[in-house]
């Protein structure tokens, strides 16, 4: 039996609390649903799970944060850039080599965050990061 649908669950419950947002501020789905005026729009983006060796599974995740940010001109975006990047730091020190759930999750071997693509377009920022859930089968 697989452990994505719980694995997504609880890494969407550990985002919104690093990031201090309410539960459904945070969702999975291969594409974004909106980004809230001059908010934070966070979701997993599910990638194709590994199996690095038999008996264990990594699955993968895209993390979009993705901030509209409306008060800036275009292509000044220094603060909101380094807040989105703080952010990142803080989901890291979460997830980076630790078993965060491993509580509910005994099969969890670990997570990892990993990258950092920042991209801007008009007044949109976006930062990208890797997920890893490593769990036992």
């Amino acid at each position: 039996m697989s452990l994505l649908p719980t694995v997504t669950h609880e890494l969407e419950a550990l985002v919104a609390q690093a990031l201090s947002l309410p539960p459904e501020a945070v969702y999975t789905g291969p594409e974004p649903r909106h980004v809230p005026r001059n908010g934070l729009e966070v979701w997993l983006e599910p990638l194709r799970p590994q199996q690095p060796e038999p008996g264990v599974s990594a699955y993968l995740y895209a993390l979009h944060l993705r901030q509209l940010v409306v008060d800036q001109a275009a292509g000044s975006f220094g603060a909101a850039s380094l807040a989105l990047f703080e952010r990142a730091d803080v989901l890291r020190a979460a997830l980076d080599g630790a078993r965060p759930f491993a509580d509910r999750v005994p099969a969890l071997i670990g997570t990892a965050l990993e990258g950092g693509q920042l991209a801007t377009r008009d007044q949109e920022l976006s930062l990208e990061l890797d997920i890893k859930a490593v769990v036992y089968d």
